[in-house]
């Protein structure tokens, strides 16, 4: 006795005692054909995780369907043999890991086990040719059915037993019940392959009869019929013993006996008789014709195959009553078998050139209505056994090659068939069909190992893009040929199948994470290649629509950046100092280029996602980043805003009078504000006294306020260098901001799908327009706060005394405005070393405005130290040649008519001052009947005019002054009081 390895042994003891528990549970275990119990053979043959799989979730088990073919030798489905099982069309059998086709030419063939086939086809061949067959030719028949030598010679045996007594063909059923009467167990090696020959004769002969019935019972008794039918099955469940010792000699003669006597009554009541159906034997003919292929090399005929084909066609075909028409088809289905199962071309070759000739009758044959009906069925079979795998040809087909050839065969089918109008519909439908299919594999496969929605629809995209690059480069050349527009076809079956995964997952997404983003993207870029493949072959699909599907979320991820944008924007300006940290040209503080980049990488991020950004989402991503920026530029100009406060007062005007005028002189000169002039006599103090009284207070303190504390620290102590290095911010945000502008756009345009239209740009430009024209505005207008901070400082802070104190007080030879010019022209060269070179220009426009407006209330409302006569206006006329000719510096600083309007009303006061003080007077009454010019011109302004005779050094004028409009000629001590302490404040 063999010994089992112990492992083994365990194995199947452990098996077995989990169908025995299912069993006593009440779960139906369905043994294959030759089992009577758990058989050991059947026990190993078992797939140990099918089974655990299927006694978890079934309540009937089939232990074929769990049966691993490299464990046990194929065995046959379970069936009954006293029923007719209904059809069940699976397009092939299972052998090892291939799914071989099968002909289903019929009904009745696809009852018929491949296995019983094979008994019936190799019994019938020694039945007409076993004496004059050669070994050889034996061998190679018995080989390619794969039938055992033990189980051929068991046949062979059994045969010879009957034909001693018998002599009647196997092409009737009259043949196989008297092979039931006269074999038994005996004559084969075990019970199981007696059975097994058994059910396979026992199935033919129900099969032959029940069809017969159906197609020539020759009465109208159908309830006679039924009750013969039920006879003879109730016979063939007697016949039916499943186990060796169940089975007994005399009892199975008695049950043939009766089973043969219902059978001939059945026969003799059928115009068919008992002979066997024509589909029955044309699927005995293929299997048969299967012996002309070698079995050990697959892709050659077997040497013997002429002396095969003669013994088939002079030996068996006659008893089947096969024709040459029968015989050519079947030829074009057993090399199409062949080649499917070795992959050598060579058999669909011949296969596509039988499919010419098939179905033309051999010479002195003639063609009867059963050989048409038969090879149109089986031109019919094998048209849609090709139809089955170009539906699928990505997983049946080993190659462009195979399908290209199978595609041939079709068409050679159609040909024959004459079906060849709709060849082009076929295969749309069919490779619509093949690439689903292989998408659906792929989906299934990745489900089973990625865990997530989100990782299976990531990795869906890559399959999918692999899937267009194979029919694009694989298929499409071979396909194009029949069908030009093949892989736009595909494409659309892409973009269908796969639309149907996406937007289901698109739906459910909340937010938007790096990872989602990534599959946002691979997922656009898929559909663009698909629509892409689908345009250029003049096809068209709804778009997913991803971006508008994910629009919402865009916006929820800007505001979210734009939030951590502002706190970015909030710690940087809380840190900056604008200290210099450069002797640079240029410099700037150390926050511009952080919050540049901080706001440059948050508007880039919108792009680098990898998809098409909604123009609304990108404006919401700009107007937002303008809004930080903004309140960037806030925090640089808003402290320099009450620079203004700086700026003199107006004080009340007062007419000249010569004595006073002369007396405030001496006070000037007794308290040092004026230089006493050579040859006078100082005064003593006592004098003195009595001359303040005499003029009053305001002779002897200035009328000028004085800077409070605040304006001298958040004024005069802010440094120059820190100011021009907010101004060079200020201009490097506004260049920055012009660049990111062209920049959004560009991207914006780079990131849209490439099939979208022409009018793209123009489309961009239209929602791009004004963009980031807050921050531009506000960054000039903070420039220009800064630049005319710095001139305000200098001129009414720095240079107060010197302007607005001393410049032509009482004589306008005694303070001429050249040092001032000094001054104000190197304080503008240091600045301009420290300034963008863009903003050296401005700086001198805001120093010459400031400088003008200066002057201008020096020479309107200098208060009552400014007296002026027309002899003075050739000296004035100078110092404003001096004032324009340094702000034009030879052509290197300003236009001249830039200079000529910032210098405008200084230039119109010197010019009314030149003007005889009786003119004046008539120009003043002039103008007081006429509103102001519109362009603000000084001719024509009254206050203008009054104010240049109130400082005219004439008694005319200044008793014009005191009878028209009361003016005084010193100012009241009480006004003087109450200027200096509101100014004091």
């Amino acid at each position: 006795m063999t010994q089992v390895d112990p492992v083994v042994a365990e194995r199947r003891i452990l098996i077995q005692y989990i169908l025995q528990e299912k069993v006593d549970q009440g779960v139906e275990i369905l043994l294959p054909v030759g089992c009577n119990s758990f058989d050991d053979w059947l026990l190993d043959a078992l797939d140990v995780e099918k089974l655990i799989d299927f006694v978890k979730t079934r309540k009937k088990i089939d232990l074929i369907d769990i049966c691993d073919p490299e464990n046990a030798r194929p065995v046959s489905r379970r069936t009954s043999v006293n029923t007719v099982v209904d059809a069940i069309d699976d397009g092939g059998m299972d052998v090892g890991a291939m799914s071989l086709p099968r002909l289903g030419i019929s009904y009745l063939s696809s009852q018929m086990d491949d296995q019983n086939l094979r008994d019936i086809a190799f019994e019938i061949f020694i039945d007409c040719c076993g004496k004059s067959a050669s070994s050889d030719v034996l061998q190679s028949v018995r080989g390619q059915l794969e039938i055992s030598e033990k189980r051929g010679q068991n046949l062979k045996d059994v045969l010879a037993k009957v034909r001693k007594k018998d002599k009647t063909p196997l092409s009737t059923i009259e043949s196989h019940l008297r092979l039931l009467g006269v074999v038994s167990p005996s004559n084969f090696e075990n019970f199981r392959s007696y059975m097994a020959w058994r059910d396979a004769t026992c199935m033919l002969i129900q099969l032959t009869l029940i069809h017969n019935v159906q197609t020539s019972w020759n009465t109208d008794d159908s309830s006679n019929a039924h009750y013969l039918i039920a006879v003879m099955k109730g016979g063939f469940r007697r016949i039916d013993a499943r186990d060796a010792d169940d089975y007994d000699e005399r009892e199975m003669q008695e049950a043939v006996a009766a089973v043969t006597s219902v059978c001939s009554e059945i026969a003799s009541r059928c115009q068919k008789g008992a002979e066997i159906p024509w589909d029955l034997k044309a699927a005995i003919a293929e299997v048969l014709l299967r012996g002309s292929f070698d079995s050990l090399d697959e892709g050659s005929l077997i040497d013997e195959v002429d002396e095969l084909d003669q013994l088939l066609r002079k030996k068996v075909w006659p008893l089947l009553g096969i024709s040459h028409e029968i015989h050519s088809a079947l030829q074009v289905w057993a090399n199409y078998r062949q080649f499917y199962i070795s992959k050598e071309p060579m058999f669909l070759e011949r296969a596509c050139e039988m499919a010419g000739i098939a179905g033309s009758a051999g010479e002195g044959e003639t063609r009867t209505r059963e050989s048409v009906v038969l090879v149109g069925e089986i031109m019919e079979g094998i048209r849609r056994e090709c139809i089955r795998v170009l539906g699928d040809y990505h997983n049946l087909c080993s190659s462009p090659r195979e399908v290209s050839s199978i595609i041939q065969l079709l068409v050679a089918i159609n040909k024959r068939t004459k079906q060849q109008g709709n060849l082009a519909e076929i295969l749309s439908s069919l490779i619509k069909s093949s690439v689903t299919e292989q998408y659906e594999r792929k989906s299934a496969e990745i489900g089973n190992h990625a865990a997530s929605e989100q990782d299976q629809v990531a990795l869906l995209a890559t399959e999918c893009l692999e899937l267009l690059r194979s029919e694009c480069e694989d298929y499409s050349r071979m396909l194009q040929h029949y069908i030009p527009k093949s892989t736009g076809i595909a494409a659309a079956a892409l973009h269908e199948s796969y639309g149907a995964r996406l937007l289901p997952w698109i739906v459910s997404i909340r937010s938007l994470d790096k990872r989602v983003i990534e599959i946002l993207s691979t997922a656009m870029d898929l559909e663009d290649q698909l629509l892409l493949e689908m345009q250029q072959h003049g096809m068209a699909a709804p778009e997913w629509g991803v971006i508008d599907r994910v629009t919402p979320q865009l916006y929820e991820w800007t505001k979210g950046q734009l939030r951590t944008l502002q706190e970015w924007n909030d710690r940087i300006i809380s840190s900056e100092t604008w200290k210099s940290v450069s002797n640079a040209r240029g410099a700037c503080g150390s926050s511009v280029g952080e919050i540049l980049k901080a706001s440059t990488d948050v508007v880039e991020s919108l792009f680098m996602m990898g998809i098409p950004i909604p123009p609304g989402v990108v404006r919401c991503m700009v107007d937002g980043v303008d809004g930080v920026l903004q309140k960037y530029c806030d925090s640089i100009s808003a402290p320099l805003l009450s620079v203004d406060d700086i700026i003199p007062p107006d004080p009340p005007l007062t007419r000249y009078k010569k004595d006073i005028v002369d007396t405030a002189q001496q006070i000037d000169r007794g308290s040092g504000d004026s230089q006493t002039p050579p040859g006078s006599v100082e005064k003593s103090p006592s004098s003195m006294k009595n001359i303040t009284a005499k003029v009053g207070s305001v002779f002897t303190s200035s009328w000028l306020p004085n800077l409070t504390n605040d304006q001298k620290q958040q004024i005069l102590g802010v440094p120059f260098s820190s100011l021009a290095i907010r101004a060079n911010s200020l201009s490097r945000i506004a260049e920055g901001m012009m660049k990111m502008g062209d920049i959004v756009v560009q991207k914006w345009e780079s990131g849209q799908p490439k099939s979208a239209s022409a009018k793209l740009h123009m489309q961009s430009m239209e929602w791009a327009s004004g963009m980031f024209q807050g921050v531009l505005g506000k960054a000039a207008n903070d420039v220009d706060i800064v630049l005319h901070f710095i001139a305000i400082k200098l001129i009414c802070g720095h240079l107060r005394d010197q302007v607005f104190s001393k410049l032509y007080r009482y004589n306008v030879q005694a303070q001429r405005i050249h040092p001032i010019l000094r001054e104000i022209d190197a304080s503008l060269g240091d600045m301009c070393e420290i300034l963008n070179e863009s903003l050296a220009a401005r700086l001198a426009g805001h120093f010459c405005k400031a400088l003008n407006m200066a002057v201008t209330h020096v020479l309107l409302d200098g208060g009552p130290v400014r007296w002026f006569s027309m002899s003075d206006v050739q000296t004035l006329q100078e110092d404003m040649e001096a004032m324009a000719g340094m702000f034009h510096a030879d052509g290197d600083g300003l236009d001249k008519a830039s200079i000529e309007k910032l210098m405008k009303s200084s230039l119109e006061t010197v010019h009314l001052m030149d003007i005889e003080t009786g003119r004046l007077i008539s120009m003043l009454k002039e103008a007081k009947k006429r509103p102001l010019a519109s362009d603000g011109s000084l001719n024509s302004d009254p206050e203008a005019i009054k104010k240049v005779l109130c400082h005219r050094k004439d008694h005319a004028a200044s008793k014009y002054l005191k009878k028209e409009f009361k003016i005084q000629k010193k100012l009241p001590n009480i006004i003087t009081s109450s200027m200096s302490k509101s100014f004091s404040k």
